[in-house]
């Protein structure tokens, strides 16, 4: 037998270790936002750093804050059962800055772009929006930018948000 020939096997499990890790990690590290999630707190800057602050639970009748993230890339946003957003999504990998995911240590943080942003206030349509995000397990905190990814003023609020695990927008 060649010498070529007893390494072979090792070598091709070297080589497909080497080329499957990268992907992996890839994977891992992808953010993914399908679903619906509800308003659970808020992020608020005390002048020092960012706590978070839970929210009452909602009356009976009432309509928390939440977002519904669809695999075709479309999304619901709605604030209350009055006003509410909607449009096409996409995430980006982003790092956020630190204080802003103090509250989320170790998640991944990304950026959302939604483009084609309709409202249910007549006459309010918007081109683009931009949220700073992390997520980290069933938790996401989102920081609105506003039209453009580098605001005047850094956002000073970000707002929790859980995911449903039954469906819907109910626990």
């Amino acid at each position: 037998m060649k010498p070529f020939q007893l390494f072979r096997p090792a070598l091709f499990l070297i080589l497909m270790s080497i080329l499957l890790v990268p992907k992996t990690a890839k994977a891992k590290d992808k953010v993914s936002l399908e679903g619906d999630w509800i308003l659970v707190g808020y992020h608020m800057h005390n002048g020092k750093r960012f706590l978070e602050v839970p929210v009452a639970e909602p009356s009976p009748g009432d309509t928390p804050e939440r977002w519904r993230f669809r695999a075709d890339g479309t999304f619901l946003h709605l604030m209350d059962n009055k006003l509410g957003f909607s449009g096409t999504y996409s995430v980006v990998p982003m790092a956020i800055p630190p204080q802003q995911a103090s509250t989320v240590r170790e998640g991944q943080s990304f950026l959302i772009v939604a483009t084609d942003v309709v409202s249910t206030i007549p006459g309010i349509q918007r081109n683009a929006e931009y949220f700073h995000g992390i997520q980290k397990d069933d938790r996401i905190v989102l920081f609105y930018l506003g039209d453009s990814t580098n605001p005047k003023k850094p956002p000073s609020q970000g707002h929790t948000f859980r995911k449903s695990w039954k469906g819907g927008w109910t626990w």
